[in-house]
């Protein structure tokens, strides 16, 4: 199951996606916010604290209806 958190890389984004990457081993977190990069390190930093490879990073602006459509129809 992959999950889209908007907003994840913000303090309690972060403590989520830990959470559910430590707890529940069946699913992927796609940490998604407007900027892309601190996006992907955390999700380069949460794959390396916890020795897996089930956190990636993606760029949405929520204000854009086209991008968040789009993004939901990645995830589960």
């Amino acid at each position: 199951m992959r999950i889209l958190l908007i907003g994840g890389y913000g303090e309690a984004g972060r403590r989520i996606a830990e959470y559910a990457l430590h707890y529940l081993k069946n699913i992927e977190i796609v940490i998604a916010g407007r900027n892309l990069k601190r996006a992907e390190q955390l999700a380069h930093d949460l794959n390396l604290e916890l020795s897996t490879d089930r956190a990636s990073a993606r760029r949405v602006d929520v204000t854009n209806i086209a991008d968040l459509t789009q993004a939901m129809r990645e995830v589960d």
